[in-house]
């Protein structure tokens, strides 16, 4: 389901409640995701998976030389390609761990210059904002995508889980 209770609808007798993926879908003729036969809706499940060059690390590497770093995915509709731009700089301009990138404060654009911040941005992150003409709101953590990340280490693996959301970090 998208959201919290699927399309509302309820098939009369079974108490089963029909899903909302089609929410995607638009009935205005002649855009990409008009509804119609044999089409599916947009989907916002982007998961991502990200490579480096090493040199002599023992991992098995394609012909270009890349290894596998880390895979992860932030869940939240529009959300979901802001999110990944936020955990993927945690991890590699501002050298977090897994478990710090996704719990970081984000931000996120709703539209035109509106903006809105989670509690731990700071103020001084919100006064630069306001100051370049944004309008900065503050909203629960609900709006701002859930993320789990693994990443390869040179020795085995680390995770992370968003607190945003379900979800476990574990390993052996």
């Amino acid at each position: 389901m998208f959201d919290n209770f699927g399309s509302g609808i309820v098939v009369p007798g079974t108490g089963l409640l029909l899903h909302d993926r089609g929410i995607s879908f638009t009935l205005t003729e002649g855009r990409a995701n008009t509804v119609g036969p044999k089409k599916r809706p947009f989907h916002t499940i982007i998961p991502a998976f990200v490579t480096r060059t090493t040199r002599n690390s023992g991992v098995l590497r394609d012909a270009a030389g890349e290894e596998p770093y880390m895979a992860f995915g932030v869940m939240g509709a529009a959300m979901q390609p802001q999110g990944h731009v936020q955990v993927l700089l945690n991890m590699l301009l501002f050298g977090r761990d897994p478990q710090q990138a996704v719990d970081a404060g984000r931000f996120r654009h709703m539209a035109g210059v509106q903006v809105l911040v989670e509690p731990p941005v700071g103020e001084n992150v919100r006064a630069a904002l306001r100051a370049l003409g944004h309008d900065v709101g503050t909203e629960g953590t609900g709006s701002f995508g859930g993320a789990q990340i693994v990443v390869k280490l040179p020795k085995g693996w680390a995770a992370g889980s968003d607190p945003r959301k379900d979800g476990l970090a574990i390993g052996y």
